[in-house]
């Protein structure tokens, strides 16, 4: 009777952990765009978490994009299905007038989610908001979050600094 017992809240723990794992890996997948409007700077951002895990990558990492050339660059760097995806959206007509910011940052743990918070611009540094949520049970696997930050080319046009806070 008590093996029954420990058997069947057993299989109740295995079943409440697989759904805080899948909890924590569906979530940040059903997050919308943020259009964030402010009286400076208007952008829309996306959270995209990949699996394509970059050990010489420690921090942060920005790169502007301003050109289709640039596009294909970082996803050469950074090769994932759903990546691609939803970079192909991206086309020669769209960098006509506008740029993206995509910063690049690796995470220890696949249950941790970031996104952008905010973004600011002061003189001609452009400070970009992080928020990271750390989950209560984490999984070993890596990944690697691409924080996409749409925005018009006139916004970035004189920027000689990019901060991520």
């Amino acid at each position: 009777m008590k093996t029954k017992i420990l058997n069947i809240l057993g299989i109740i723990l295995i079943v409440a952990l697989v759904i805080v794992a899948v909890i924590c890996i569906i979530r940040p997948m059903l997050k919308e765009d943020k259009i964030i409007e402010n009286t400076d700077l208007q952008y829309k951002t996306e959270a995209i978490k990949t699996h394509i895990y970059k050990e010489d990558i420690q921090e942060s990492v920005v790169d502007i994009i301003n050109n289709i050339s640039d596009l294909n660059k970082y996803i050469a760097d950074y090769s994932d299905n759903i990546l691609n995806e939803k970079l192909s959206k991206y086309t020669e007509e769209y960098f006509t007038t506008k740029s993206l910011i995509i910063v690049t940052k690796p995470e220890s743990s696949g249950s941790n989610t970031n996104e952008i918070n905010r973004i600011e611009k002061t003189n001609n540094t452009l400070n970009i908001y992080v928020e990271r949520q750390v989950a209560e049970i984490g999984t070993a696997d890596m990944a690697m979050w691409h924080l996409i930050i749409e925005l018009e080319k006139e916004i970035i046009q004189d920027i000689e600094e990019i901060t991520v806070k």
